[in-house]
């Protein structure tokens, strides 16, 4: 437990425990040691920037982010100066999944 493991498993072991475990170690992970560096980056971004990056990681196409009553090519620059900014290249939003909801409610 000292090296950073979360949790020990018997043998043999049943599959299913072993998957939660994963996943349960992976959230922690995510809340815990989240890179300094790209909290530091999230930052920088315009409130906007950081509402554009959360729909779309969420989900949302450009078409759909129509909350932010955004044109869709206001969309389409906020997202690649967001991307700029944060050294993440197009289309790898989806690394961004546990640090934007905390950015977007800081920046709120």
């Amino acid at each position: 437990m000292k090296a950073g493991a979360v949790d020990f498993f018997d043998k043999p072991f049943v599959l299913q425990d072993l998957l939660d475990g994963i996943q349960d170690a992976l959230a922690r992970s995510r809340e815990t040691e989240a890179p300094s560096e790209l909290r530091i980056r999230l930052e920088l971004l315009s409130r906007t920037q950081r509402d554009v990056l959360a729909l779309l990681v969420q989900g949302s196409s450009e078409e759909e982010t129509s909350a932010l009553s955004l044109h869709k090519k206001s969309v389409q620059r906020h997202r690649k100066k967001a991307l700029e900014k944060l050294k993440i290249q197009h289309g790898q939003e989806h690394l961004l999944q546990g640090f934007l909801p905390i950015a977007v409610v800081h920046g709120a």
